[in-house]
């Protein structure tokens, strides 16, 4: 203060001077009195003495401020900080107590400097590091000879396993920089229980028992109790006695209907510390949606399931729009006639949760398509396909009817269709033939490579009719031309509406020849008036098949059926023992030592993966296969259900509940034999997922695109999608942000070998640590304030005067003495300027 006020010489604070000699001239002021002039009347008088009084405090006040005087005053040098720890151990009612034990310190304060710190809040996950707000009170504080810091704490430190170890070590350092530390806890200490974890598995059987764990923690003995809610639906609730510490409390509930579910798990409020008193979590509980029967003796199997209690429908058709939770039954399907997109659309609907059995039969279960490749990546077993079973090139004759007969009815534009037909599923290297025949036969188009099938039609379409039916001197023809070929796989195929001028009796031996030289022939009887038994012994005899119809239209759909089941070779018809896995949940009860042989089979292959129930004789051949695809199930009967080979079943006596055990073990869905798995870590900021990917040998699997399905705080929000990024081969990771209870779900895509898998996993934001230890630490803080050099819940005066260091603050008086000098030389001269009037 350059200049006090005058008031200030009275609160008691000495005044001292800088200069005292000048104070000697305060002695002579009052020698002026022998200046003034005598024998002036009474008013001059008055006036002199006036301005005498004037002169001489305006010289005394100018002597005063020459002389310098000032005052010391001696006032304590301290500052006060307040640091209040803000992690979840402090409860809103344990801050409302500290809060207004400090106000009381405060004021008291006065004019002391006072700084107020308030860190920013920490994660929960992280817990109370009493060294980091140590630390910042000290560097917040305000300069002064004494700093203290009011350090509003509980003491539940979690850094250091709760040992305060830095926390120590912060304080010793503000000691040692002059900050001490005064601890204030809160008044009130209580008791507190908490969740920590719940262990659930996330896929369930609706209505069945689910059993999981529950950790809790309790700082104390007491009752509480559990209650878990699946949205509105109350689904459990338990009354806990807990003992101090954490514990694993076993949890059995019955699972709800079929759907997803947000779960919440909560304790009833008895404590000050609700962070932890609830949790949330997912659930999915999978159910029995309907079941269909679609194909060749749909409705034989149908009724066979319904005696078992099962609510089985036969269907025409596959719906386009099937339940999640659907079984399929698909028999005898003919795979390479499906429409566009019909094995992805069954592919996914496994994937998704469906559960497909595929029964084979006559038409076979291999396809080459393209398209079908996802479908094939969905089944537990491979078929040869065209490629692997059909060595290039294939040879086929066409033996087609131009007697007179086959001019009525279009017969012969329908045979072209059919040539047409039958020629466009062959490759473009196999080699093609036709012969027409009547009274003679001629070669309408020699042997030539089925790409030319443009050329082949027209010529075909050329065909006129007219003569009678020679039928065997145009298989003779058809046999020698084909000897002559490279082919390693050569055919004919016989088309006639009529009775041939001679007989199969006659020509026997041609038919061994035509046989015995690898060369096969199916017949097609294309009205009742054709010899149907002779050309039935004709295609026995030559290893081939025999078609009859009276529609004619079916005539190129039946070329058709025979050119891909020529390509195809993946049908096998003889009578095979069937034997069963031990053990196998596929087989059932039944006694497999009394049932039938099978008439015949549709080869295949095992893949790593699939689970076995049935196989064909020593050798181990696949019959029933299944295993776990994405969320559904694929099984494959490599045979006919319900008839045709398996014809004799239907009178064994275990046959239809061996059927209803194989429908239940199916819906069943046993969990992936793929070793691979979904983790995930609880952080302070979000979920770390690890997915460890293997095929179905153990090898890992690298380079995939993979994403995770994130869904968070409510079942109706869009999921979030998040990409993994590859570590090391088969190895991904993601970091996910917490909102709320987390649903993960990742899908792996399939191989020829290795089925897709769906993984799922949750998890929930971690508990504040300190809520699961001691929450209070009262000896941590006698501690921190012994290290410091403070004192925990001071006394006033412990705060705010014992060892509170002092400073010195001066104030000068002298720039208002001059200034009250100055002011006496302006009264002084307006007294001398003042005039007594003149009396008239």
């Amino acid at each position: 203060m350059i200049m006090g006020w005058p008031a200030d010489l009275f609160d008691g604070a000495p005044v001292l001077f800088q200069d005292p000699v000048w104070l000697w001239g305060l002695l002579l002021a009052p020698l002026l009195v022998l200046i003034l002039p005598k024998g002036l009347p009474w008013s001059e008088r008055a006036r002199n003495l006036a301005s005498l009084m004037v002169r001489i405090l305006g010289i005394s006040a100018l002597i005063l401020a020459v002389a310098r005087p000032e005052q010391v005053r001696r006032l304590p040098d301290l500052s006060l900080t307040v640091a209040l720890d803000s992690s979840a151990s402090m409860s809103p009612a344990r801050v409302q107590d500290v809060r207004a034990l400090a106000q009381r310190y405060l004021d008291q304060a006065g004019e002391l400097s006072v700084q107020v710190v308030e860190p920013a809040p920490r994660s929960p996950a992280q817990g109370s590091d009493l060294s980091s707000l140590i630390a910042q009170a000290a560097a917040q504080a305000p300069p002064a000879r004494s700093r203290r810091v009011l350090l509003l704490t509980d003491g539940a430190d979690t850094v250091e396993q709760a040992q305060g170890t830095q926390a120590l070590a912060a304080a010793a350092l503000a000691g040692a920089a002059g900050v001490q530390l005064y601890p204030l806890p809160p008044g009130r200490d209580g008791s507190n229980a908490g969740i920590l974890d719940l262990r659930l598995p996330v896929e369930v059987r609706a209505q069945r028992a689910v059993s999981g764990v529950v950790q809790v923690h309790a700082t104390a003995a007491q009752s509480r109790v559990l209650t878990l809610m699946a949205g509105e639906q109350e689904l459990g609730q338990w009354s806990l006695e807990l003992v101090r510490g954490t514990q694993e409390i076993p949890v059995e509930f019955k699972a709800p209907g079929r759907g997803q579910y947000k779960l919440s798990l909560s304790l009833d409020e008895r404590d000050s510390w609700p962070q932890d008193d609830a949790r949330g979590g997912w659930l999915i509980a999978v159910g029995q949606g309907p079941l269909y029967v679609q194909g060749v003796h749909a409705q034989t199997i149908a009724e066979a399931l319904q005696s078992q209690g099962l609510s089985a429908r036969a269907i025409v058709d596959v719906p386009k729009s099937l339940d999640r939770d659907a079984t399929l039954l698909v028999l005898g399907p003919d795979v390479a006639r499906w429409r566009k997109g019909e094995g992805e659309r069954l592919a996914e609907f496994v994937r998704r949760g469906g559960n497909l059995v595929l029964g084979g039969g006559a038409a076979g279960l291999g396809s080459d398509d393209p398209e079908l490749d996802s479908f094939e990546r969905a089944l537990p077993l491979t078929f040869p396909d065209k490629r692997k079973r059909q060595p290039p090139p294939l040879a086929v004759v066409y033996v087609v009817d131009r007697s007179d007969s086959m001019g009525r009815e279009r017969k012969l534009s329908l045979a072209v269709a059919a040539v047409d037909a039958s020629v466009e599923l062959m490759s473009p290297e196999a080699r093609v033939g036709v012969i027409a025949f009547a009274d003679q036969s001629e070669w309408v188009v020699p042997l030539t490579r089925a790409r030319n099938k443009d050329a082949i039609v027209s010529a075909v379409s050329a065909l006129s009719v007219g003569g009678g039916t020679e039928i065997y001197g145009a298989l003779e023809e058809a046999w020698l031309a084909l000897q002559a070929t490279d082919a390693s796989l050569k055919h004919i195929i016989l088309l006639t509406d009529g009775r041939g001028s001679s007989r199969y009796e006659q020509n026997s031996d041609l038919i061994e020849r035509i046989a015995r030289s690898q060369i096969t022939v199916s017949t097609v009887a294309l009205s009742s008036e054709a010899a149907k038994d002779e050309l039935a012994k004709v295609a026995a005899a030559g290893g081939g098949r025999a078609y009859y119809t009276e529609t004619f239209s079916d005539v190129p759909r039946i070329f058709v059926d025979e050119t891909l089941n020529l390509l195809r070779r993946n049908v096998k018809e003889q009578d095979t023992a069937v034997r069963a896995i031990p053990g196998s949940r596929l087989s059932g009860s039944a006694d497999w030592d009394t049932v039938p042989t099978l008439r015949g089979h549709n080869p295949a292959k095992p893949k790593a993966a699939a689970d076995l129930g049935l196989v064909l004789g020593d050798r181990s051949r696949p019959l029933l296969a299944s295993w776990r695809h994405g969320r559904g199930s694929a099984t494959v009967f490599a045979s006919e259900l319900g008839g045709g080979w398996t014809a004799e079943w239907l009178s064994w006596a275990p046959h239809r509940r061996w059927l209803g055990e194989l429908i239940r073990a199916v819906r069943e869905r046993p969990e992936p034999a793929i070793s691979s798995n979904l983790s995930v870590e609880s952080g302070p900021e979000g979920a770390q997922v690890w997915l460890h990917a293997q095929d179905a040998m153990g090898a890992p699997r690298g380079g995939l695109s993979l994403r995770i399905e994130v869904l968070g705080s409510s079942p109706d929000s869009l999921p979030l999608t998040v990409e993994l990024v590859e570590q090391v081969p088969g190895l991904y990771s993601a970091s996910v942000p917490w909102d709320g209870a987390l649903l993960l779900q990742v899908d792996l895509p399939a191989t020829r070998g290795t089925p897709g898998s769906t993984h799922f996993a949750q998890a929930a934001p971690p508990v504040p640590q300190e809520l699961s230890g001691r929450l209070q630490d009262l000896e941590l803080l006698e501690r921190l304030a012994a290290a410091s050099g403070g004192a925990m819940l001071p006394t006033q005066a412990q705060l705010l005067s014992e060892g509170v260091l002092e400073r010195e603050e001066r104030e000068v008086h002298w720039p208002w003495l001059i200034l009250l000098g100055v002011l006496s030389v302006v009264v002084d001269l307006m007294i001398r300027r003042i005039r007594r009037p003149e009396l008239g």
